[in-house]
């Protein structure tokens, strides 16, 4: 999983808006659209600022271990003699990849609308 995925994922599990990101940041919600969907390389000192908002390293962002995203989604609680996982995650994970379906429906449908009109216009020059 690239460094841009695992800041989008993490950034929806934790339900913040690219509204937000983006105004923290100081760049416009397009731009942030780009860094999330890597189009755009992140530059480092936004990609340090991501890891701050999104209470991650910038170390773990960056890593090449997909099971980051998944530990830094779960909700720690330090116990006595190591980490209790908050036992409510199961149903808190399908509402994240539910949240991740529906925002890839929507760039497929996007595109989808976006070839048909390339259509036409191929077919309006011919």
């Amino acid at each position: 999983m690239e460094t841009h995925e695992k800041a989008a994922r993490i950034r929806l599990f934790r339900n913040i808006k690219q509204k937000y990101m983006a105004t923290q940041l100081a760049i416009s919600e397009r731009t942030f659209r780009k860094y999330e969907q890597g189009n755009v390389s992140i530059p480092e000192d936004k990609l340090a600022k991501i890891a701050e908002l999104l209470e991650v390293s910038l170390e773990d962002l960056k890593s090449d271990d997909d099971r980051i995203v998944l530990n830094n989604t779960f909700q720690h609680q330090k116990g006595g003699n190591g980490v209790v996982v908050n036992q409510s995650m199961p149903e808190t994970e399908k509402e994240l990849y539910e949240r991740i379906l529906q925002e890839k429906e929507a760039i497929i449908h996007r595109q989808d609308e976006e070839i048909r009109f390339l259509k036409n216009q191929l077919k309006s020059e011919k």
